[in-house]
């Protein structure tokens, strides 16, 4: 037996000597999400891309809301418990939370114009679009005339209310007669 080859037959021997054997494989862990994303008006991602896996789907999101994105191993890793499939990772943006505004209920008629919200304008806040509201107010929020008034503050979709509620606010408020 003759253990001279040529580099084309020992590359050749090599090649199939590699196709028998099992592949090996980097192990790592499958991607873990943080828990403490809340909306800040500026697109966030969950996950950094690295060397070891790709991501594909909604890896990043400005508002608030739930997403979904696959993690894949790439070519030499697969995840820690063996396998190589795609996982799929559910996200989440949390609302902001905003302090609820209030109402003075009750103002004495002197000609003058009573503002009722406080405050009286909904707070801006600073985003990728500039700066936006909170909340809005509709109805009637300031008056001269006397009378009883009403107004709701609503939530836009990434703010939440500080005690966790998302639901309008009503309020009812009134201009007394002047005492004659």
């Amino acid at each position: 037996n003759d253990d001279t080859y040529t580099v084309d037959e020992w590359e050749a021997r090599l090649r199939a000597w590699m196709a028998e054997q099992e592949p090996v494989y980097i192990s790592v862990d499958k991607p873990a999400v943080p828990t403490a994303l809340v909306y800040n008006g500026r697109a966030q991602a969950p996950l950094a891309e690295n060397k070891a896996y790709f991501l594909e789907g909604q890896t990043s999101a400005t508002d608030a809301g739930t997403y979904r994105l696959t993690a894949s191993p790439n070519e030499g890793y697969c995840w820690s418990d063996g396998t190589r499939d795609a996982v799929e990772v559910v996200w989440k943006i949390q609302r902001q939370k905003v302090d609820k505004p209030t109402c003075t209920a009750i103002f004495s008629y002197t000609g003058n114009l009573c503002k009722a919200a406080n405050p009286a304008e909904p707070p801006a806040k600073p985003c990728e679009r500039g700066t936006e509201t909170p909340y809005t107010y509709t109805g009637t929020t300031s008056a001269t005339a006397s009378g009883t008034y009403e107004f709701t503050a609503t939530l836009n979709d990434n703010y939440q209310w500080a005690d966790g509620s998302v639901g309008p606010l009503s309020f009812s408020w009134t201009i007394e007669k002047a005492v004659e």
